[in-house]
Formats: C-alpha cells, sequence, structure tokens
C-alpha cells in the first residue's frame, strides 16, 4: 500500500510517476516506434501516457504503490494513434510477419503475482514463454501507419 511506502511514488514537478518512466509499457512503445524510425525516449512517452487523464493508476496506487508502472491498453492505443499509427487486434502471433510487422503483445502470467508485461514484437523474443508456462497472450495490437 502507498501510504506504508510513500518513497515508492515519487513524482515530478508535473504530478508523473517516475516509477512509470521506465516501466514495460513506455519501453514497448519506444521499441516499436524505433522500428519505424521514429526516436521519442521512453521517459517522454510515459509523461504522454500519464497526461490522458486515466486516474485508475493513481486510485490502484492506494491498492499498492507498484500499480504507479501500469500502462492500460487504451493508454497504448491512444499514444499510437497520437503517433499516426492505427491498432489492430490480432489473435495470435503466428498471424504477424516478423519481418514486416511490428506489434504490442501484453503477457500475463500470474495477475494475482502482478505478471503482466507489454513487449514489442519482433524485438522481444519469447513472448510466447515470458512468464514461462503460465504466460498467456492478452493481448495483440498490429501497428499499422494511417494513410
Amino acid at each position: 500500500c502507498a501510504i506504508f511506502h510513500p518513497e515508492e511514488l515519487k513524482t515530478d514537478k508535473d504530478g508523473h510517476y517516475l516509477n512509470h518512466f521506465y516501466s514495460c509499457g513506455p519501453r514497448a512503445l519506444q521499441k516499436a516506434f524505433n522500428k519505424f524510425n521514429i526516436k521519442v525516449h521512453e521517459k517522454e512517452l510515459s509523461k504522454e501516457i500519464q497526461s490522458s487523464g486515466n486516474l485508475t493508476r493513481t486510485l490502484l496506487t492506494l491498492v499498492h504503490y507498484e500499480t504507479a508502472q501500469i500502462t492500460f491498453p487504451c493508454e497504448i492505443k491512444k499514444i499510437c494513434s497520437d503517433y499516426g499509427y492505427q491498432v489492430n487486434k490480432v489473435e495470435s502471433l503466428k498471424d504477424l510477419d516478423p519481418q514486416k510487422d511490428v506489434a504490442l503483445v501484453l503477457v500475463t502470467g500470474n495477475i494475482l503475482k502482478g505478471e503482466a508485461h507489454w513487449v514489442c514484437f519482433p524485438v522481444d523474443k519469447n513472448i510466447t514463454n515470458y512468464f514461462g508456462k503460465n504466460t498467456k497472450i492478452d493481448k495483440i495490437y498490429l501497428l499499422k501507419k494511417n494513410k
């Protein structure tokens, strides 16, 4: 609980959680954008995510301070849209071509242990086994440039 660990919820002068700056959501977005030759730092992506007005993350920190690191699917979609990319939901990694496709993938393991992580296909390896045998592919978002 954040009440017992206030040091874990440090913010910058604008109220952005420092722990979110280098969390998996901004990191996966940075990797995806790098594949499209868009150079943007994960810290800037995190600030954009946190400035989107989603209060859920803040409310969840009342339960556990590590929830400050969460990036929600709606936030991933919004940032992709802001950068000019359409997000298409895909059912399986087998539907993706590692030579031409870039996708953001949410993998989960034991949710009670907080095992959820954003990765970038094809940059990150071993996606299907990220949390070992308990790994589940929860969401796959194929990115396509808006025309």
